[in-house]
């Protein structure tokens, strides 16, 4: 087994996130594109490109329509990520590719990656809504004294707040960083790919930070020209966002699984092929 005081290479995660989006283009942008640009043109073709709902038979079914795509929408996505995390580690375990299996076992692994995703966002906003409750406190009370003797204080309260609630989202977001690809790849249950995460992330988060700030302005590189051709009209605008959006969850899910991989590879010191019996 590797050392534990062994550390992760960021330059192994980006080579082998780069080599994977040269080696199946196809997957990691073709599927995002089809994916999420259908459902787009569907709904462009259906209500136009401002989308307005409000011409239905009442407020349900315009609720019912926003909350059935956003439903649908999560399960897409939820679904993009466990077939491209299955291709990258497979890849990456050098084992011959399937992307039949991939597409299998990427179904089979939905309801566990819908309830995976579903934890991490309630627990997202609980922290959200706890952190929340003392600024609501505070406008509260100034409303109710109708004085902003307290103003300044609330002004630092909140500031305070702000910074704790991105520290707190950034350390969970480091800590679940591989929790899909644990979940769909050993396979295991929502917690356990959670709790498995955290522990292969640990004494790993500030090298995982920097390729965290490494994706983020990778997205602003890719947003930027794509925001300026978006200017262009509504149906320029929606092909930009589709494109962009198809762009940015392919380079994640490659940084992902690269690092999911990486952390493997270092922390348990796990060969080609103990990976490639997953897929046995």
């Amino acid at each position: 087994m590797a050392g534990t005081a062994e550390k992760i290479s960021i330059a192994n995660i980006i080579t082998n996130a780069f080599g994977l989006l040269g080696r199946h283009a196809v997957v990691f942008f073709g599927f995002p594109l089809l994916l999420f640009g259908a459902p787009s043109l569907a709904i462009t073709s259906l209500f136009g490109l401002e989308a307005d709902f409000g011409n239905l038979d009442g407020p349900s079914s315009a609720y019912a329509i926003v909350f059935g795509y956003a439903l649908a929408m999560a399960a897409v996505y939820v679904f993009l990520q466990g077939l491209l995390m299955l291709v990258a580690v497979q890849d990456l375990a050098r084992q011959p590719n399937s992307l039949a299996n991939c597409i299998t076992q990427a179904v089979r692994n939905l309801p566990g990656l819908l309830g995976l995703g579903l934890v991490i966002i309630a627990t997202f906003i609980l922290i959200a809504a706890v952190m929340t409750l003392p600024v609501f406190g505070f406008s509260l009370k100034i409303l109710s004294v109708q004085s902003l003797d307290g103003a300044p204080s609330m002004i630092v309260t909140t500031l305070a707040i702000v910074l704790i609630g991105i520290i707190v989202f950034v350390y969970l977001s480091l800590m679940w960083m591989v929790a899909i690809p644990a979940k769909v790849v050993e396979p295991i249950g929502v917690f356990a790919a959670l709790g498995r995460s955290r522990r292969l992330t640990a004494g790993s988060r500030r090298r995982l930070l920097l390729v965290g700030v490494i994706l983020f302005f990778f997205n602003v590189a890719v947003s930027l020209p794509l925001g300026l051709i978006a200017q262009f009209g509504p149906v320029v605008e929606m092909l930009a966002n589709v494109l962009g959006s198809a762009i940015n969850i392919a380079f994640a899910s490659a940084l992902v699984a690269s690092a999911y991989i990486e952390l493997r590879a270092v922390k348990e010191g796990a060969s080609t092929d103990e990976l490639a019996d997953v897929f046995a």
